[in-house]
């Protein structure tokens, strides 16, 4: 337009033979002026088609030379690459999910295997003869109830070298005792209770404690109120309190701790029952490894603590200002027993220190109950300490002393 413009004025300013001309029609000049127009949208026009080939042509070759640089190829393969990846991931994850399960599940069967193989070879030595214990590990082997091949050659190698005579034996724990048939003993309470006697029996077994010379009756039967009492050889234990584990035992303890002393019960407004009481509470709480006993029993009776009688606590034997005025005082002064027990539990470890008190009491009560007092039970456990842990028996005074239990007059 500008270009036209400037052409009409050229035209106009021309030479002076053009000034001189007669000025040309309103018309032509239009008519020249519209052609300039048209020329030069024409031009730039084709300026612009020819660009937009050359665009195209550039984008046509772009493709034609990489069709991996499109951004929408580049877009679909991303999203193809992640699909895929995902899918790998979970196929990978499902064989390896898959795999461990079977992997689990062969170690359980395993382990219940060894377990079960294990139980049959327990079972069968659970018998004073020896001979018998020979016969039956036999059996095992040639029945192929023993199926691990290093058991199976161990015992092949112990039978062959065994003497006649040795061997291995366990008293049959189920036949130390009897149940008294009663309404409230139901099968599977039975069950229950045989299991925490037999697996709590068997332990002390192992401590060394001295197998008890008569075989108790345990009698499940209601008591009001609801109780667990040992009373001339029987073990009278509620129903509801045999649902815990610690109820039993407990029992047990009475039984054997007071059979050393050959009694039926301890005696009244006496030293010796403290420390029986402390004793019977330990030995179930050692073995649980739980210092917390009596938790089933404690929410029965909605006790004001979620257990019974907790042994990990540092009481001194001087504190007696708590005292109740009644039977639960054998409990109570039992607890400040049971705690030094405990203690004397972390410092020596579990079976050194059962040992240590099974040996004491012993020592301390046998045949002789009503000479027992805190001072000599004191003594009896410093005794034993100095035969079995000598370079600890300064440790274990040192206890006693710092919880004002009376020590033997030289030590105190």
């Amino acid at each position: 337009m500008l270009r036209t413009l400037l052409i009409v004025l050229a035209l106009a300013v021309a030479s002076p033979v053009g000034r001189a001309q007669a000025p040309a029609s309103s018309d032509q000049l239009r008519f020249e002026f519209e052609r300039e127009k048209w020329r030069d949208e024409l031009a730039l026009r084709q300026r612009e088609l020819a660009f937009k080939e050359q665009e195209l042509a550039a984008k046509r070759h772009d493709q034609a030379a990489s069709p991996w640089t499109n951004p929408l190829v580049l877009a679909i393969l991303a999203a193809a690459i992640a699909a895929v990846g995902n899918a790998v991931v979970a196929t990978v994850n499902g064989r390896m999910q898959r795999r461990l399960e079977v992997t689990k599940r062969d170690a359980e069967l395993a382990l219940e295997a060894t377990k079960a193989e294990s139980t049959r070879i327990l079972e069968l030595i659970k018998t004073d003869d020896t001979e018998k214990v020979a016969e039956n590990l036999t059996f095992l082997i040639d029945a192929g109830l023993v199926t691990e091949q290093e058991r199976v050659k161990k015992l092949r190698a112990f039978l062959k070298q065994r003497k006649k005579g040795e061997g291995p034996s366990l008293p049959a724990v189920s036949l130390r005792y009897d149940f008294e048939p009663t309404e409230s003993l139901t099968p599977a309470l039975q069950r229950r209770v045989e299991r925490d006697l037999d697996e709590y029996i068997a332990y002390l077994d192992s401590i060394g404690f001295p197998r008890e010379a008569r075989r108790p009756r345990i009698k499940i039967h209601k008591l009001d109120p609801p109780n667990a009492q040992y009373v001339d050889g029987t073990m009278e234990i509620d129903p509801t309190f045999a649902t815990d584990p610690f109820a039993a035992p407990r029992e047990w303890n009475h039984h054997i701790l007071n059979g050393q002393a050959e009694l039926d019960r301890w005696p009244d407004d006496h030293a010796y029952g403290p420390i029986e009481s402390g004793l019977a509470d330990y030995f179930v709480a050692s073995f649980r490894n739980d210092p917390k006993v009596g938790k089933v029993i404690a929410r029965l009776l909605n006790w004001h603590t979620p257990y019974l009688r907790n042994m990990a606590n540092d009481r001194a034997f001087s504190n007696t200002s708590n005292i109740p005025p009644n039977d639960d005082a054998y409990h109570y002064l039992g607890e400040i027993w049971s705690g030094a027990f405990w203690k004397m539990r972390d410092k020596l470890g579990r079976e050194v220190a059962d040992r240590l008190l099974v040996q004491a009491w012993v020592a301390a009560v046998s045949k002789r109950p009503r000479q027992t007092t805190a001072r000599s039970f004191v003594s009896a456990v410093l005794a034993t300490a100095n035969k079995s842990v000598p370079d600890r028996v300064d440790e274990i005074r040192e206890m006693f002393r710092e919880r004002e239990f009376p020590l033997p007059k030289a030590a105190a």
